[in-house]
């Protein structure tokens, strides 16, 4: 009894002088700071252990050539973005190369129509399409084609079928494929200078590349509503061709100036002096 006592008193005496016994104080911040370093370092010191058993992968890259020319830069400068044709004028010397070198014999409808026919021969996707186009609208003058009807609806038929045309409403709302639709707008605009009214076979042509609903059928539906209102809005017409000899040419100009319509124009030949007085 006294020895379990004894024990229980030594128990409880050391659990005493453990509750007295003062708190350990905190450290201060710069030794936080230490030992957080220290433990990072241990951390790398061991990831840098364990990548040393990974494979390293080596990139193999030749040396470069000293006379090497860098790559060109995607990047268009300023004066590419300031004109809207820098691009295509290259290409466009191209095609009016194309056209130089068949008009060295003669310049015909037949040479141009060749250098059309060339074209579309050459590559089925008729890629360059548009600034081929584009220099033969600008040749046409130069071969004598530019009233023929014909010519222009073979220069529509140089366009891809069916490729240009939208398939809902919202690419049709959006300008479906705009630069082709500009370029058949600019060869409708063409015949609209020169005079040339289109056909039945230019507005098929013109379904068949970019649809009902597109810029270059509302041009030509535009053409058809006011070129037969205004064809003959004017009492005095004039001939397309005009006359070369001055004789014809005077009597047309007296005809125009004449206000009655029914006037007769009368030409007289006067005899040199010479042969009166003999």
């Amino acid at each position: 009894m006294n020895r379990t006592r004894s024990l229980l008193l030594l128990l409880l005496e050391r659990v005493q002088g453990a509750l007295a016994a003062p708190c350990p104080a905190p450290l201060p911040p710069p030794v936080l700071h230490a030992t957080s370093a220290a433990l990072l370092r241990s951390k790398r010191a061991s990831f840098g252990q364990c990548a040393t058993h990974l494979p390293s992968r080596r990139f193999h890259t030749s040396a470069r050539r000293p006379d090497a020319k860098p790559a060109p830069s995607s990047e268009r400068t300023d004066q590419e973005r300031e004109s809207p044709h820098a691009g295509t004028g290259k290409t466009l010397a191209t095609y009016e190369d194309l056209f130089e070198q068949a008009a060295r014999d003669s310049r015909t409808k037949a040479t141009f129509t060749r250098v059309l026919e060339v074209f579309c021969k050459k590559d089925v996707r008729r890629r360059g399409h548009v600034e081929f186009i584009y220099a033969a609208l600008k040749k046409m003058p130069e071969f004598g084609v530019e009233g023929d009807l014909s010519v222009y609806n073979r220069l529509l038929d140089v366009f891809p079928k069916e490729v240009f045309v939208p398939r809902n409403y919202i690419q049709r709302m959006f300008n479906h494929y705009p630069r082709q639709q500009e370029c058949g707008v600019q060869v409708l605009e063409h015949m609209e200078n020169y005079g040339v009214m289109p056909n039945v076979e230019t507005k098929v042509l013109l379904v068949q590349i970019f649809g009902e609903k597109s810029h270059p059928v509302r041009k030509y539906q535009r053409l058809m509503y006011w070129f037969p209102r205004f064809k003959h809005v004017n009492p005095y017409p004039v001939p397309r061709e005009l006359p070369r000899d001055p004789v014809d040419l005077a009597r047309l100009s007296l005809q125009r100036i004449a206000g009655d319509l029914d006037a007769r124009v009368t030409v007289y030949e006067v005899q040199p002096l010479a042969r009166v007085m003999r």
